[in-house]
């Protein structure tokens, strides 16, 4: 069966893009002009004079209609045109251009620029268009062609079209006409997106012990997200948390509990939430230990020292101890300064391996737990 997609069923699809796609940038062929330029644009020079070394002006060398805009610079004084902002976060910018001379390098450029709520330039960057080298003074009118996807970056709220001489390359004097803008925006939608980050306060338990989470979830993305559930875990124990929804840039924070524990070894687990269609998960693991382990090795200061406890995986936890009396006696618990991790930042790997560290503290090898 042949689908016939028309520009209406898209406007039914996504109609916060093609509300915006008539015309865009307005006024992009320059034909429209109020005291001597056209309207929704503007110009601006930096380290120069605007209509004394620097010149954005009307020109009837057209790509297209009656008016082109010219960007001029006598030496390295900055040209500046700006379109008027425009709240489009994914598109493609089709412009034309001539570029009659440059004393240069990369100095003639256009550019997609982000902007922030207050109308600011903002990070990621912009996206831009160097003018090719080839092209300059050659006497054509050429096609350039800028893609650009803000989506992932909350800050952006909006975009602005900006021709540049000198914000690029090397600076020095330089001539170029622009005409014909047209944007065109990518058909999207907005939708939320959940960040999920949890930490447990030890890494190593022993058999017995509830394990305890500290979980945090945010929507970091542009819509508000619906009402969902949190799918907890580990081993076979299983749990569900209700989730409420979440407006955009909104935080939770959820503290959670298992079941005394009843196997020792390493255990993997799970932690999802879902919320409508978004769905989110980590993978995590817990070692579980039927006794506390007696020896291990030690790196030692005078009063005090990092214990690793030999565990049936290696040495993947570090206990702070401190000498009282002559004997050592445990400060702190805390994941081993030593243990590696993968790309997953819950599941934590221990070493065998120590001869690539190297500390001016004293290394003792293996040692009793409260040895003096």
């Amino acid at each position: 069966m042949k689908m016939n997609i028309t520009w209406l069923s898209l406007l039914v699809l996504f109609p916060f893009v093609f509300s915006l796609s008539a015309d865009l940038p307005p006024n992009g062929n320059f034909e429209e002009i109020s005291a001597d330029f056209p309207t929704g644009w503007s110009r601006s020079a930096l380290k120069g004079q605007l209509g004394k070394d620097v010149f954005v002006e009307l020109s009837s060398q057209a790509f297209d209609g009656k008016y082109a805009l010219e960007l001029r610079t006598l030496d390295k004084g900055i040209v500046v045109l700006n379109s008027s902002s425009m709240p489009v976060l994914k598109g493609r910018l089709i412009f034309h251009y001539k570029a009659i001379a440059s004393e240069g390098t990369d100095n003639l450029a256009v550019f997609v620029i982000p902007l922030d709520k207050n109308g600011r330039e903002t990070s990621p960057g912009r996206k831009s268009y160097i003018i090719p080298k080839s092209h300059i003074g050659d006497g054509k009118w050429h096609e350039g062609i800028i893609d650009f996807d803000y989506l992932e970056f909350n800050n952006v709220v909006s975009i602005l079209i900006g021709a540049r001489i000198n914000e690029s390359g090397i600076p020095g004097a330089g001539d170029f006409l622009i005409d014909n803008l047209t944007l065109i925006p990518a058909p999207y939608q907005l939708a939320p997106k959940l960040l999920l980050t949890f930490t447990t306060p030890r890494p190593l338990y022993l058999m017995g012990e509830k394990p305890r989470f500290n979980l945090t979830i945010r929507n970091v993305g542009r819509k508000e997200s619906e009402e969902g559930f949190i799918f907890l875990e580990l081993d076979e124990e299983k749990q569900q948390i209700h989730l409420d929804s979440l407006k955009t840039g909104e935080e939770r924070k959820l503290n959670f509990e298992f079941p005394p524990l009843r196997k020792f070894g390493l255990l993997k687990g799970k932690i999802t939430a879902q919320a409508g269609e978004i769905k989110v998960s980590e993978d995590f693991s817990l070692v579980v230990l039927d006794g506390f382990p007696e020896r291990g090795l030690s790196l030692e200061l005078a009063n005090s020292r990092l214990f690793f406890p030999h565990t049936p995986l290696g040495y993947g936890t570090v206990i702070i101890q401190h000498k009282t009396k002559g004997k050592w006696e445990n400060v702190a618990i805390i994941p081993s300064l030593f243990s590696l991790r993968s790309n997953d930042r819950s599941r934590e790997i221990f070493t065998e391996d120590f001869s690539r560290y190297k500390s001016e503290i004293v290394f003792r090898g293996e040692v009793e737990c409260g040895a003096q």
